[in-house]
């Protein structure tokens, strides 16, 4: 048997809103952001010393849904975990050739993306996708030994040279 339902919008068992169908049938759900996050490390940029990895501090949150941040440190919120497409973008701040990489962690020290890189004013792209649980970390780090000096990451030439964001999935 087929048939039509003409609705706009469905509640849940106690009467409240919980989907609204717009004219277009696009599914519209109340305060239902997906868990995500956009932040970036504009200016002041971070000094990463020769030799040293450090832990990325952004200073720039554009959105943050189920997350929150501390001295760039990303906790994922509770109901928020799922799978998560994961990108961290960063550009090392100098004129000469010398290793360097880009990394994703999660919970302090498991490796969940890398990105190495031997070129000056050339960006590190870390793309991946990861299992993250309510209360777990990620945290982007940069590493750089490049001719015995210190350099700067982040600051904005077109739009930010430092950023990551992540959503998810599936629940």
């Amino acid at each position: 048997m087929t048939g039509i339902l003409k609705v706009d919008q469905i509640q849940n068992n106690t009467g409240t809103e919980a989907i609204n169908i717009d004219a277009n049938g696009r599914p519209l759900i109340p305060n239902g952001k997906v868990p995500c996050f956009h932040v970036s490390l504009l200016d002041p940029r971070q000094t990463i010393a020769q030799a040293t990895a450090a832990t990325v501090v952004f200073n720039t949150t554009d959105f943050m849904h189920g997350w929150t941040m501390s001295s760039g440190i990303l906790t994922c919120g509770s109901g928020a975990g799922g799978i998560y497409d994961i990108n961290f973008r960063v550009r090392i701040n100098s004129g000469s050739d010398g290793n360097w990489y880009a990394r994703i962690m999660k919970n302090g020290g498991n490796l969940i993306g890398e990105y190495m890189q031997n070129e000056y004013y050339e960006y590190a792209n870390v793309a991946t996708l990861a299992s993250i649980a309510d209360g777990d970390t990620i945290n982007a780090t940069v590493y750089q030994n490049i001719a015995s000096i210190t350099n700067t990451i982040g600051g904005t030439d077109l739009g930010p040279n430092c950023y990551m964001y992540a959503h998810r999935i599936s629940g």
